[in-house]
Parts: structure tokens; C-alpha cells; sequence
């Protein structure tokens, strides 16, 4: 096993390459170099240029690496420059300085050829570099060139860059041997990469995958959904995965998946909207936003009993509900500041002769207007509970001033916390307002279509009122095809008629929350072919038909 060739005797070979960019299969090749040490010294090296399918080099590469064309044209093709470096490092460990870049278009090329990667462990001088070095803040190859004394400098060039790197390797082995690192597999571990193994076998899942943007699920053995991710590279992001660690804690995604399902899409925004349902359909565990919730909160104050307090709810249950927000969190910091700025009730609690029984930390420190235990005007006290609200519409400058000038008095007065607190309260309220005055926009507006897609495909986003009403994905030829017109036409009679009034945002879905707040923020980001879709289905599919006939749709990039 390769894990058990000792550092001190080898074989090991260093390899570096050069290419005409970062993605594997998108770019290629143009440079292999490759030493090979045993018993701690070199013993033999290769290089070669390699032919590439055609393409010009990027004048960025070819200033960078003083490789040409013309150099390349008489070069051997990849299948043999690949077939004698196999020969070259057989029965070897590799090393290279950044494993992922040079190993990535290795592992790529053994794929396509032999139907699997390179053999694992590889040791990465980069990694080691970090973990021998932490107190250094630079590890790139001329620096570990000038620190270890190489003999020869790295030049952007793959002979001479494996050379450097065989040389730090030989270089840091006595560091790594004096903490009783002896073996090829006891370096990995050292560097996090004890598991290299168990992953690259599973790159050949990603070896077909297309270059394109779209989105990708990750299925354990069962078939389980366990992660759902969006690329603007799908082959290269996923890849991605597949060379990093295990780790000690929590296996990551990469090591649970046997299957990976992909979606091409032409649209940015498609993409967006498609990995938001498949998230809520599968909840995936690697997946974050799935602990974000199901529905926006709401402020609620509860007209049915006495003094009603500010309580934040999953649902609109109460008349006097204010919302929806988009975090929870953010809207807990506001509305504790509302009831301590306005004294309002800290607790929840229905007030009848019991309640004095029950113990209350808020009664009794003070920090409760107490109207279980005091007289307590009801007008005077629900005066309070309409200022407190009025922080979300006409009191939003008194309450942000207010907030400011505790800010910067507790600043003053150098209680630090006190002012962190105040803060974090104006960062939460600026997002709760901004996702509450999104909202209200979004049930407002009656519709618009936003048109994306590439040379080949058009892809129509219908929103009614903030959310996705349809989506229309359409080959670009047959756009304006007859039937394509007619079922455009259908779809609007359905979802856009002519006078649509605003829609209450407590009768909007999850599902439609989340599509509001995903496409506001998409079109505040991008700039949107934007085609307004109102005055009835046959003025907007005239527009419609307008737009796809004379322009071009913005290219969506996942």
C-alpha cells in the first residue's frame, strides 16, 4: 500500500502541470513535469509539453508560462504524455504544492482513459507548509522555494516547478520526522487528508457531468437526498467535493454519496427557484436553509385579553398580527427592545387571579409594567402597544433615533455591551423593515415575466404577485411557434387577468414567501429583462411576443 512507503526511502514523485485555466475538461493541459525521489534524493525526472485540440493558448498563460503555440504543435498528444508519466510514477506516492489544481486535471484525464484517479495518498506541500509553518502568512511555491534554499526556483514552468517542489518535500521530511512522522499515510493524516482514498474513488460519479450551470443532488446509498447545491460549473463543483478531508467530526456530504442526479439550467434565477423547492421536498441534511424554517415569522399583539404583550409567531394566528419578516432572530431583537422602550409585557401569560401565583423573574426585577399585581390604565397601556407597532410604519425615524442615540450614548458612556447590543437591535431592524416593506411591494404589484437564457434556450419566469406563478423553458427557435404562443396565452388568461387586486400576505404559502424574498433580491442583484405583465393576457402576451422577437435574453449563470 502506498500509505506505508516511508519519507526517507520513498519512491515519491512530484508532479506539476500546466494549463490554459482552472476547470478540467473545460481547459487543458499544456505542461506535465514530474520528479521522482527515492532514498531522500532525486533519482530520475520527466517532462513534456502536450498538444492541445486546437484551441489558442490565453495570452494571460502563455506570458505567464513563455509557452506557445507553436511549442505545442510537434508536442505529443495527452494519451501519451498521460500513458508515460503513469509508467513514470508507478508505484509511487505523488506530491504536488496545491494537490487540487494539479491532481484535479490528472484525476480528469485518468478518468476519461482508465475510469479512475490517480492512487491515493498524495501528499501536498501547501498543507503541510500551513501545518508546519502557522505563524507564516505566505505558502505559495516561491516562498517555500526561498525558505527550504531549493536549488532550483519555480518559473511557472512544470519541469522546473516539480523540481522546487521534490526539493521543499525533502526539505520539510526532517521537521516531519521529528514529530514521529514517518510514512507517507502518517503525513496525510498530519495534513487532514488521511481519507483521500475513500473520496477519489467516488470521482469517476462526476467524470460525465457537463461543464454547464445548473444543480446537483447528492444521494447516499439508500438514495436518499442528503445535499442539493447550484454551479455555475456543475462537472467542477462537484468535483470539488472529492478532494477535501472527512475530519474527525462529522462525515461531510462527499463521504456519504453513492449517486449524483443533475439539472442543466439556463437561467440563474430557475436555478435559484428549483433548488429552493428541492430543498423543502428532500430536507437534506448538508443542507443549511432547510433550518431556516417553513414561514416568515410575525409580530403578533393579541386583541382578545387585557394588556396584550409583543409575541413572535410562525403564523398570523391574532387580529393585529404585523409581517411577514424574514428572520426570526432578527425580529426577536426587535421587538424585546419595543417592549422595553415602550413597557410593554415581557410574558405571554393570560391574565386571571393565578397569574400572581406563578413565578415571574420579569415582575419581580422591574422590568415589567406588572398589571397582574398593579393598577395599570388599560387606555394608557394600549397607547403604548400602538406606539410600539408604529416602529413598522409612521414611528420607523423615532424608533431608529431612538436607537442611535442609545447607541452612541452607551458609547460614550464605554458600556460596550450595552452599545454591541443597541447595534445588532439596528441591524436587525433594517432587515426586519427591509423584508417587510419587500413583502408589501411584492402582493402590490400584479405581475411581470423576467426573460433569461443562453444562444439555445429561453426560459420565461412568470411572478404574480412577488411569487412564481410559471415557468415557461423554451428551445429559442420554437418561441415563436403557434402552439408556444397559445399555451403563453392560456397561462396568462389563468394567472394574470386584467384587474388583480393586491393580495392579503397572510394567505401567501412558504413556498411563495420564500419565492418573494428569493426573486427581490435577484432582481435587486441583477439586471433582469423585466417585461410587465398587466392590462389582461392579450396586452401582455403582445409585449411578450415583442421582447422575444427584437431582444436577446440575459444569459443565467447558476
Amino acid at each position: 500500500m502506498l500509505s506505508s512507503i516511508p519519507l526517507t526511502e520513498g519512491p515519491l514523485v512530484a508532479v506539476d502541470i500546466e494549463a490554459t485555466g482552472a476547470r478540467p475538461g473545460h481547459h487543458e493541459v499544456i505542461e506535465i513535469g514530474a520528479v521522482r525521489i527515492e532514498a531522500g534524493r532525486i533519482a530520475d525526472r520527466y517532462s513534456s509539453l502536450v498538444r492541445t485540440s486546437g484551441r489558442p493558448i490565453p495570452p494571460v498563460i502563455s506570458t505567464l508560462t513563455a509557452i506557445s503555440d507553436a511549442m505545442l504543435a510537434e508536442a505529443p498528444g495527452m494519451d501519451d504524455v498521460l500513458e508515460t508519466f503513469r509508467r513514470f510514477a508507478d508505484g509511487a506516492v505523488l506530491v504536488a504544492h496545491n494537490h487540487r489544481f494539479d491532481l484535479g486535471f490528472l484525476d480528469y484525464e485518468s478518468e476519461l482513459r482508465w475510469g479512475e484517479p490517480f492512487p491515493r495518498p498524495v501528499l501536498d506541500t501547501l498543507a503541510l507548509a500551513r501545518r508546519l509553518h502557522p505563524a507564516e502568512d505566505r505558502h505559495n511555491l516561491r516562498d517555500l522555494a526561498a525558505r527550504y534554499r531549493t536549488r532550483i526556483r519555480p518559473i511557472h514552468r512544470a519541469g522546473s516547478d516539480a523540481e522546487a517542489t521534490a526539493e521543499i518535500l525533502i526539505g520539510m521530511t526532517p521537521h516531519l520526522l521529528a514529530r514521529g512522522l514517518e510514512t507517507a499515510g502518517e503525513v496525510a493524516t498530519f495534513c487532514g487528508m488521511d481519507h483521500q482514498g475513500d473520496l477519489s474513488r467516488k470521482l469517476s460519479l462526476t467524470t460525465r457531468m457537463p461543464p454547464r450551470p445548473g444543480l446537483y443532488l447528492f444521494r447516499d446509498r439508500s438514495g436518499r437526498v442528503v445535499h442539493v447545491g447550484r454551479a455555475r460549473d456543475l462537472r467542477a463543483r462537484t468535483r470539488s467535493y472529492f478532494y477535501g478531508s472527512i475530519g474527525r467530526g462529522r462525515p461531510p456530504v462527499a463521504a456519504e454519496t453513492e449517486a449524483i442526479q443533475w439539472i442543466e439550467c439556463a437561467s440563474e434565477l430557475d436555478a435559484l427557484l428549483l433548488e429552493s423547492r428541492l430543498v423543502t421536498r428532500y430536507r437534506p441534511e448538508h443542507n443549511s436553509s432547510v433550518l431556516r424554517g417553513d414561514r416568515g415569522p410575525w409580530l403578533l399583539t393579541p386583541t382578545t385579553g387585557r394588556f396584550p404583550g409583543l409575541r413572535v409567531a410562525s403564523r398570523p394566528l391574532a387580529v393585529g398580527a404585523v409581517g411577514p419578516f424574514a428572520s426570526e432572530g432578527a425580529l426577536e431583537a426587535v421587538a424585546a427592545q419595543l417592549r422595553r422602550e415602550h413597557g410593554l409585557r415581557r410574558c405571554t401569560r393570560r391574565l386571571t387571579r393565578r397569574t400572581i401565583r406563578v413565578h415571574c423573574d420579569h415582575r419581580d426585577d422591574g422590568t415589567c409594567p406588572r398589571p397582574c399585581v398593579e393598577d395599570c390604565d388599560e387606555a394608557v397601556y394600549a397607547a403604548r402597544v400602538r406606539d410600539a407597532l408604529a416602529a413598522f410604519s409612521t414611528g420607523e425615524p423615532v424608533f431608529r433615533q431612538s436607537l442611535r442615540s442609545r447607541l452612541s450614548a452607551s458609547a460614550t458612556a464605554m458600556r460596550y455591551e450595552e452599545a454591541i447590543r443597541y447595534r445588532d437591535t439596528l441591524k436587525a431592524y433594517d432587515r426586519s423593515l427591509s423584508a417587510l416593506r419587500t413583502v408589501e411591494a411584492a402582493t402590490r404589484d400584479p405581475g411581470f415575466a423576467i426573460v433569461e437564457g443562453d444562444g439555445e434556450r429561453v426560459v420565461l419566469h412568470l411572478v404574480r404577485h412577488g411569487h412564481l406563478a410559471k415557468t415557461l423553458r423554451l428551445h429559442r427557435e420554437e418561441s415563436m411557434r403557434p402552439e408556444i404562443l397559445s399555451r403563453l396565452h392560456r397561462v396568462l388568461t389563468a394567472y394574470f387577468p386584467a384587474e388583480d387586486p393586491p393580495v392579503d400576505p397572510r394567505l401567501l404559502s412558504p413556498r411563495a414567501l420564500r419565492d418573494v424574498f428569493l426573486i427581490s433580491a435577484y432582481r435587486a442583484q441583477h439586471g433582469a429583462l423585466e417585461v410587465p405583465l398587466t392590462g389582461g393576457p392579450e396586452a401582455a402576451l403582445r409585449r411578450l411576443r415583442a421582447t422575444l422577437e427584437t431582444a436577446e435574453p440575459r444569459r443565467g449563470v447558476a
